[in-house]
């Protein structure tokens, strides 16, 4: 799932980047979004040989209340009568959607797509406060329990792609680095304070995309390093990586 996730940020980022380089205005702020949520879906159509049905922007009523089977079934054993009760999924409707939501279709009651795994994406650089709901969102809907019915969610995520750098004070690639680890660190930390994990933890993974830094610059004649604009140069040095959070059962 990981190699999923971080090659559908991957994709859509410098897709993204394509889109900015063809048009001059400002259009893709509004689809980088779009962009990166499309790409993932389809790094995870093969997703366990294609076992899972993708749905997008899917209902996160649904989402929690398809994470209990619909019916169940009580046998004694011997002349194999079964009750057959409906759970009642209690609580408040829960507004909005999931971005991508993984289900998969129950063996018994073939009408019944059960909720496996939820994925909550934003864009680039998004507020730490927008992670953060999202992911206590998702770790209520793995939490939630019905008595007799066991949760079918199996793992959530929250992703997105950040970008570190670009100002005029030029960074070179170790101290780029250090900044992704510094802002992975701080993350986990604000996660750990602000939501209150019970059932579940969580764990978050990285993989840079990019690095542009003074040292590609290296290897240029003192006559070249005159003619850059000192500006440019430093707004072009940052690295580009995939965040992963996952919310797994303890």
């Amino acid at each position: 799932m990981l190699d999923n996730l971080f090659n559908g940020l991957r994709e859509g980022y410098f897709l993204n980047e394509r889109f900015n380089q063809a048009y001059t205005n400002d259009v893709t702020s509004s689809i980088i979004e779009y962009l990166l949520t499309v790409t993932t879906a389809q790094n995870l159509l093969d997703y366990k040989n294609g076992a899972y049905v993708i749905n997008l922007e899917y209902d996160a009523d649904l989402f929690f209340k398809n994470a209990f089977f619909p019916y169940k079934e009580i046998g004694d054993g011997l002349f194999n009568n079964k009750t057959i009760s409906r759970p009642i999924v209690k609580g408040p409707t829960r507004p909005g959607r999931i971005d991508i939501g993984l289900t998969l279709a129950d063996q018994t009651y073939y009408s019944h797509f059960a909720s496996k795994h939820g994925i909550e994406l934003k864009g680039i650089n998004p507020t730490t406060e927008l992670v953060i709901e999202d992911i206590d969102r998702l770790v209520e809907s793995m939490e939630n329990q019905l008595q007799d019915f066991e949760n079918s969610i199996e793992s959530c995520y929250s992703i997105f792609v950040k970008k570190l750098g670009g100002n005029v004070r030029l960074s070179k690639a170790d101290s780029l680095m250090k900044a992704k680890n510094k802002f992975i660190t701080e993350l986990t930390s604000e996660i750990s304070q602000k939501i209150n994990f019970n059932s579940t933890h969580f764990e978050i993974f990285d993989k840079v995309f990019t690095i542009k830094s003074t040292n590609d610059y290296s290897d240029l004649s003192e006559e070249d390093l005159q003619e850059l604009d000192s500006s440019e140069v430093g707004r072009d040095t940052k690295i580009i990586f995939g965040v992963v959070v996952k919310i797994f059962r303890k």
